[in-house]
């Protein structure tokens, strides 16, 4: 290992559910979207979701995003 890189290290075992926020770009805006990486205890959902915050409310939408591949690795949409 040299100078100012360090190995990556599995923590997911310290926690029971992991969830991934990112961000996508679709119709030129900036748009949010979540997904449950893991949950420890029993199934879920595998699938993509568009996020809202609005006054005090966090929403998320009924449809997967499957229209756009590849969201939670390049964070781009395509239209």
């Amino acid at each position: 290992m040299s100078i100012g890189t360090q190995d990556a290290v599995d923590v997911s075992y310290l926690s029971d559910t992991i969830v991934a926020l990112t961000f996508f770009e679709a119709a030129g805006e900036l748009r949010r979207a979540v997904t449950v990486v893991k949950k420890k205890h029993g199934p879920h959902v595998r699938t993509i979701h568009e996020i809202t915050i609005e006054d005090q409310r966090i929403s998320v939408g009924a449809e997967a995003l499957s229209m756009f591949p590849n969201i939670m690795v390049t964070g781009r949409g395509t239209d």
